[in-house]
């Protein structure tokens, strides 16, 4: 019975998920920016508030973030000569070169920092507006999941051929590279920090600040899928 040429490389794909990276407790809020200074004989209108800080992020304390995937193991490449081989070339199965898989990302749960407070707006003077509210701070990232191994790359298959060429068939599939890995699941992101309040004037109070942008969770990537190995000729 003929059998068959196995060069693929090492998978990881069905690797279970690294440990989780240690849970933190949530990075502390910074109190509220300081307000605008009211307005006054040589500056009338009130000043906006300070603009709020982000939050801390999570993800640059390394041992906070989830492990990386392994790398799937590209696969051997190989000079033959088809017409001393003991296979069926013609059956597509008759080489198998493929890149491992990456394995996945492990989890990291620690949450980012809520982004700080904007700070309030100063007050008018006399007939004059009050300062804007300063802007809320965004939120920090959590932790950062672990990204998926990269896929190995498909082999390359050389082939030479002496005397009487058999059968042959070149099949794309027997050498591809493998997928990249899984993403670790991240730490949720901090919430934006609220806008200041608007500072009083002749006319009313002024606008608020913006609440600052929250942050996602900081999921890890998926690997890079390996590169498709080739038949020459």
């Amino acid at each position: 019975m003929a059998g068959r040429i196995i060069l693929d490389g090492t998978d990881h794909g069905g690797d279970p998920k690294p440990a989780p990276a240690p849970t933190n407790p949530k990075p502390p809020t910074l109190p509220q920016a300081p307000a605008g200074a009211p307005g006054g004989p040589l500056g009338w209108d009130g000043n906006m508030g300070t603009l709020g800080l982000p939050g801390t992020s999570s993800n640059t304390t390394s041992g906070q973030n989830g492990q990386n995937g392994l790398d799937g193991g590209s696969a051997y490449s190989l000079t033959i000569n088809v017409g001393l081989l003991d296979v069926d070339t013609g059956n597509p199965d008759w080489v198998s070169a493929r890149g491992g898989n990456g394995g996945p990302g492990g989890d990291a749960s620690t949450p980012g920092g809520d982004g700080q407070m904007g700070g309030n707006g100063g007050a008018g003077f006399g007939l004059n507006r009050g300062g804007d509210g300063g802007d809320g701070g965004p939120g920090g990232r959590g932790a950062h999941g672990g990204d998926g191994g990269r896929g190995g790359d498909g082999g390359t298959i050389t082939l030479l051929s002496i005397g009487s060429t058999p059968v042959l068939v070149r099949n794309p599939a027997a050498l591809a590279g493998g997928r990249g890995g899984i993403p670790g699941v991240g730490g949720a992101g901090g919430v934006g920090g609220a806008g200041g309040t608007g500072g009083a004037g002749f006319s009313g109070p002024s606008p608020n600040g913006a609440a600052g942008r929250s942050a996602p969770r900081n999921n890890g990537l998926y690997g890079y899928p390996g590169a498709q190995g080739r038949f020459i000729p």
